[in-house]
């Protein structure tokens, strides 16, 4: 057996509460956590959490816009 066998190698993965077949995938936002599903496989949970973390990523409002006349923030 490996010296890891069993440690989810994914941020927001775990296996399922029940059955322990499953994974599910989740996020803590706002101090609060999401659940964003249950999959079969660790890989497809993985997937679906940095999807949902690149599309959160892209739609959230910078507090300071780049302003285009310095080309900096």
């Amino acid at each position: 057996s490996y010296p890891n066998a069993g440690r989810v190698w994914w941020s927001g993965v775990r296996r399922a509460r029940v059955g322990g077949a499953r994974w599910t995938a989740s996020i803590s936002v706002s101090g609060r956590e999401r659940h964003l599903g249950t999959y079969e496989t660790e890989e497809e949970a993985a997937r679906h959490y940095d999807e949902y973390v690149a599309v959160a990523a892209a739609a959230r409002v910078l507090s300071a816009p780049r302003l285009p006349a310095q080309g900096r923030y």
